[in-house]
């Protein structure tokens, strides 16, 4: 037997113990609250004339954690117009009181600031609560001198924790109130009148074009001279620009699916739970196999 036999056994243990150090240090500790929750109003865009009232629902969403652990724990800020939106009127929803447990928290409502705090927890937290349901019930009032605007109902603060107390990443939605339509989105205020004079966002290339054309036909009645010509030349100037900004789209277009596939292999790699795990455990058991081989191919020699 060569010398050198003897060695390849501690040569194996050496290297299953460091392969295993490796392996667990890569491997990052597991969030109690990694799914995460998101954070809505349903629904999250309406219609109101002053006067008027509106309801939306919050409404939580939520798988719980990897280990099965539900929610327990809801609070968050509901910012709103205090202006457009008043006399808001909060109840309780559920959600958290699924089963036989009792919801323990606090309602504030602050008129002057425009902000609803909501905190509600489970008692006892048990195994907490997932799936999709509404943990509150808001309904406010438009104000009868309200002008026409959107009214935003956006969350601030918000707060989601499993029965364990981890805390989950969380996502909401803002939500929009148009009253007596929309504001200026439409062109028109309150009375009817056009509000372009007033508002330059309103006032878009196109239509510049048309009053521009509407002032040349005016001064020139015959439609005939410099102006004339000028106006027989705007249609090739505009179809330049519109090549130009065709352009432009398609480039853009082209950017972003690249970044939008760049996006999607990311997301897909993302996907996988445990890649890393597996690979490094394939890895191990490879580098043991290959030195049990050489460790009998030594032995027999």
């Amino acid at each position: 037997m060569p010398p050198s036999t003897p060695r390849l056994p501690r040569l194996l243990a050496c290297t299953i113990i460091a392969l295993c150090l490796v392996v667990a240090g890569a491997v990052p500790p597991a969030s109690a609250g990694d799914r995460g929750a998101t954070l809505e109003t349903d629904p999250d865009e309406l219609e109101a004339d002053p006067g008027e009232t509106v309801t939306v629902d919050v409404v939580v969403a939520s798988d719980g954690d990897t280990f099965g652990n539900g929610v327990a724990d809801v609070r968050f800020d509901l910012t709103y117009d205090e202006s457009v939106l008043t006399e808001a009127e909060v109840e309780r929803g559920s959600w958290l009181a699924d089963g036989d447990a009792d919801v323990d928290g606090s309602t504030d409502v602050d008129e002057e600031a425009g902000v609803i705090s909501i905190a509600q927890e489970r008692d006892p937290a048990g195994d907490g609560v997932t799936g999709t349901g509404t943990v509150a019930t808001i309904t406010w009032t438009v104000a009868d001198d309200a002008e026409p605007t959107d009214a935003e109902l956006a969350f601030d603060e918000a707060d989601i924790a499993v029965s364990t107390g981890h805390q989950q990443a969380v996502w909401d939605r803002t939500a929009t109130v148009e009253v007596d339509g929309g504001g200026t989105a439409d062109g028109e205020s309150g009375d009817g009148e056009s509000d372009d004079a007033d508002d330059p966002d309103g006032v878009t290339l196109g239509d510049s074009d048309e009053v521009a054309g509407e002032s040349d036909d005016g001064e020139d009645g015959d439609g005939e001279g410099a102006e004339a010509d000028a106006d027989a030349d705007s249609p090739t100037d505009g179809d330049d620009g519109s090549d130009e900004s065709d352009e432009d789209d398609e480039s853009g277009e082209g950017d972003g699916s690249d970044d939008d596939d760049d996006g999607d292999d990311s997301s897909a790699l993302d996907a996988v739970p445990g890649f890393g795990m597996a690979l490094a455990l394939a890895a191990v058991v490879a580098t043991v196999f290959a030195l049990v081989i050489l460790t009998r191919t030594g032995a027999n020699r």
